[in-house]
């Protein structure tokens, strides 16, 4: 009979996973819809600009191209519907939930639920496992890699998963080369959980042994792709390059966390997010004594490790919480174990922890809801706006050469001839700027003659998207037509 009732617990528990795992992919479905925002518009110029497969490697000189979303776009084309072009995205990012639920159901089944729970709505993993850039499959590398390396840890007669770790470091560099530090943070991991039990020469031995062909890999993809930039006519090209500032700095984690754990947007009350989730973070940590010394130093480094380095080394572009994804996966497992470890027998607390779970995935509900609704600013509807008033083809200025990519992307894929100039000075019939979203768009622009009206207005929510404003020179008033999400309360 108890095995009976083990066996139903068991098969509740992977149905439960089964359902986090379609909402996780129907959100992220919804979360896909709209135009491609710049980032992603220039990955997609890029891979066709190339006209190969082979090209992607050794003509795109830019930190901007993610190989295997590059071939990707290439492979779908231009033409093809944006859901589709981030379908590598969708598809690996839920991957990403059912293995986040592998590890959870090693420490038990509750584990295992939550965490699939929380990798299916976590806005974090939701913006990115919706966006035609290389993050999503990267992460799903890294998953896998933390999933094989925990089974080896704990069992020693479990055989040694290096070709696999070997394999998920390959294509991982590949989506993203941010790969690289991941699995040197692995290698780390597998260090400190064995040295203290096996000494220092031996842990080495053990993390060579086992993570060695996987970090040679990786070494050798990222250097590959480094100098193949470095010989090309152009070298290495960046996006843009912003110094390290400590209030940047700061910003990203705080992005991070809150997003990481739905508790609100940094944007908006960083204050009261971080509030929020400090207590939690502490009670963790009391209770965190409690783990085997394995996941301990597994926390330890992969949430610690990023932003200690970045806070030392001070590198540029540092405010991007994409860039410290493994510290939101480590939190993620965290959070999952920590309310998964109650013991049943304990009421109180097991209510505790699932009035504080609900409220976590409840606000990540709302966060996502805020997420589909702005569709990363609605790219698309300035086009939609310009064709309205000029079907025949219009011309239109811009005042950064990112946005280029953008309305390029959006006229090509419903074949409109749309012109597009940087020239300061120029008669064309329509402007377009992307401004901050916490700005609100000036209703009139004067610029070399008559004056432009604002026809047109696009809010980005979240660390993906664009947020914009759309002109048309015309000489009498015209009123306001908004085609996107309202503008955020000042």
């Amino acid at each position: 009979m108890n095995l009976f009732a083990a066996d139903m617990r068991q098969r509740s528990a992977v149905m439960l996973i089964g359902v986090f795992v379609l909402i996780g992919f129907v959100v992220r479905c919804f979360a896909a819809q709209g135009g491609l925002w710049t980032d992603e518009a220039w990955s997609l110029i890029y891979a066709q600009q190339t006209g190969d497969a082979l090209g992607i490697l050794t003509r795109i000189n830019h930190d901007n191209n993610h190989h295997l979303n590059s071939w990707w776009l290439q492979l779908v084309g231009p033409e093809a519907p944006p859901m589709l072009m981030r379908g590598l995205s969708i598809i690996t990012s839920s991957i990403t939930i059912w293995i986040a639920a592998l590890i959870g159901l090693r420490r038990n089944r509750m584990t295992g639920v939550i965490a699939a729970a929380l990798f299916a709505l976590s806005p974090i993993m939701v913006v990115y496992g919706s966006e035609a850039r290389g993050y999503a499959p990267m992460m799903l590398a890294l998953m896998i890699m933390i999933w094989r390396i925990d089974i080896w840890l704990k069992d020693r007669s479990a055989p040694k998963p290096s070709l696999i770790l070997a394999l998920c470091a390959l294509l991982g560099c590949f989506a993203h080369l941010t790969m690289l530090p991941a699995v040197v943070m692995l290698g780390l991991w597998v260090f400190l959980a064995r040295v203290q039990r096996n000494g220092i020469i031996q842990s080495v031995k053990a993390m060579a042994d086992v993570l060695g062909p996987a970090l040679a890999i990786a070494v050798l993809s990222v250097t590959t792709v480094i100098i193949i930039a470095a010989r090309s006519e152009t070298g290495l090209q960046v996006g843009g390059y912003i110094s390290f500032e400590w209030s940047l700095f700061g910003g990203a984690l705080a992005q991070l966390l809150t997003l990481t754990t739905g508790i609100g947007y940094a944007a908006q009350a960083p204050i009261y997010a971080l509030l929020a989730i400090v207590p939690i973070g502490l009670a963790m940590l009391i209770t965190a004594w409690e783990m085997p010394i394995e996941r301990k130093w597994f926390y330890t480094v992969l949430i610690l490790t990023m932003p200690v380095a970045v806070a030392v080394f001070n590198p540029g572009n540092s405010q991007y919480a994409r860039y410290y994804l493994p510290s939101a996966i480590a939190i993620l497992l965290i959070i999952a174990e920590w309310i998964g470890h109650v013991d049943i027998g304990q009421t109180r607390a097991r209510i505790c922890m699932m009035a504080l779970l609900a409220s976590m995935l409840g606000l990540a509900l709302v966060q996502n809801y805020q997420l589909i609704t702005s569709q990363r600013g609605h790219p698309e509807r300035a086009l939609m706006a310009i064709m309205r008033a000029a079907p025949k083809g219009a011309g239109i200025t811009i005042s950064l050469e990112r946005a280029h990519a953008m309305l390029k992307v959006a006229a090509l894929s419903r074949h409109y001839p749309l012109r597009i100039s940087q020239a300061k000075c120029n008669m064309a019939s329509f402007h377009f700027a992307p401004r901050s979203a916490i700005e609100a768009p000036l209703p009139m622009l004067q610029s070399c003659g008559p004056s432009m009206r604002l026809i047109a207005f696009g809010n980005a929510i979240g660390p993906s998207g664009e947020s914009w404003s759309l002109y048309q020179r015309q000489a009498l008033p015209r009123p306001i037509a908004a085609v996107s999400s309202p503008l955020p309360r000042q």
